[in-house]
């Protein structure tokens, strides 16, 4: 936890203008790892899919698997 205080101190130093490009880099990095990790999630359920490990029913019968 102290690294990460030492970096919030060192980026609120930077002038405005580095604090904005700073936060815009962070915030594509972690768009592209939300992206890559949506992206294994559509693989791991069209694997599931494909090998028929899943099952079919109404939207009561899905409410009532979400109340268990």
């Amino acid at each position: 936890m102290h690294r990460f205080n030492d970096l919030l101190e060192k980026v609120d130093g930077m002038p405005l203008e580095s604090q904005e490009i700073f936060f815009d880099i962070i915030q594509k990095r972690l768009d592209e790892k939300k992206r890559e990790k949506f992206i294994g999630e559509v693989h791991e359920s069209k694997t599931e899919y494909d090998s028929g490990n899943y099952s079919s029913g109404s939207s009561e019968d899905l409410f009532k698997a979400l109340d268990v």
